[in-house]
């Protein structure tokens, strides 16, 4: 069978470089040039002392031009989806139709709450296939649509799972919990809606499989006593937690040595890592891989 390691429908824009449009903004260097710009005016000036008025001027000129380049770098981010943030990216979303989704009405004194920039940009980005009826961006852009907070989805065919003519729209709900029968009947009306989906195709909406698990390590810092081993413990927990919450996607895998791998982090305060409950769970195109508990113990 064919290993699903990622479900991702649209380009990961967070890990692009800085465009190079976007200056790096250094002060002295600017300082710098313009004090060399003003001698080769005047030859008869020396900056001795700090004090002096025009050393004065020549850091207030600088510290306007620092400000006047950060507008520019900030005008220039707002045209990308992977810096626009805010109102920037509610506009630059606008020109394909999409706008901010409610993920919750207002109630009360409750203000309503709606989805974070990093939902909108991908919505944005699965908007440009949304006219290519039945695609898999097409049907992720739906269902996101549908349920903003939506924690994956995948589109899953017959080479899948063999049935021709049939689509399987797979969704983790919100939170990485089950999809509720509200969710799944909002995401069924949309995607498969008159015009959204072609006549004639069967098409499905299936809760994603949550595969809890449980990682337990035994970890021997570098430090033999004091607060440090302690630091060390924490900092391999969060590492171990971060790797194995982004691998809560819909057909991926959680390989034992990538536990192992991030426990030890990249330096040398972890000595050994002992797994414990080593993790078995390979990939399959209707499973996610949940954290269900993760305990760090220190030697």
């Amino acid at each position: 069978m064919t290993e699903f390691f990622d479900t991702r429908l649209t380009a990961d824009v967070a890990s692009l470089p800085v465009p190079d449009v976007v200056d790096a903004l250094d002060y002295e260097a600017i300082v710098s040039a313009i004090q060399t710009d003003f001698q080769t005016r005047y030859p008869d000036f020396s900056a001795a002392l700090e004090s002096e008025p025009v050393v004065k001027l020549i850091e207030a000129i600088a510290y306007r031009e620092v400000l006047l380049r950060q507008r520019v770098n900030d005008s220039a981010q707002a045209l990308f989806a992977s810096t626009a943030r805010g109102a920037d990216l509610e506009n630059l979303a606008a020109a394909q139709g999409v706008v901010r989704a409610v993920v919750k009405e207002a109630a009360g004194n409750d203000p309503a709450v709606y989805e974070t920039d990093a939902q909108l940009v991908n919505r944005f980005l699965l908007s440009f296939s949304r006219h290519s009826a039945g695609s898999r961006g097409a049907l992720a852009f739906y269902a996101y649509s549908a349920v903003p907070a939506l924690s994956d989805v995948s589109v899953l065919g017959p080479v899948v799972h063999g049935r021709a003519g049939d689509v399987d729209l797979v969704v983790l709900g919100v939170g990485y919990a089950d999809a509720s029968e509200a969710d799944i009947a909002a995401i069924r009306g949309t995607a498969f809606s008159d015009g959204a989906y072609p006549d004639g195709l069967g098409g499905f909406v299936v809760r994603a499989v949550r595969a809890e698990y449980d990682v337990h390590l035994r970890i021997t810092p570098a430090a033999s006593d004091g607060p440090s081993r302690e630091l060390a413990r924490n900092a391999a927990e969060a590492r171990v937690r971060a790797v194995c919450e982004a691998r809560q996607r819909i057909g991926a895998s959680v390989p034992a040595p990538l536990i192992q791998g991030a426990a030890y982090g990249d330096g040398v305060s972890i000595l050994s890592v002992e797994d414990l409950s080593p993790v078995v769970h390979t990939a399959d195109p209707y499973t996610a891989p949940i954290l269900r508990s993760l305990t760090v113990e220190l030697a």
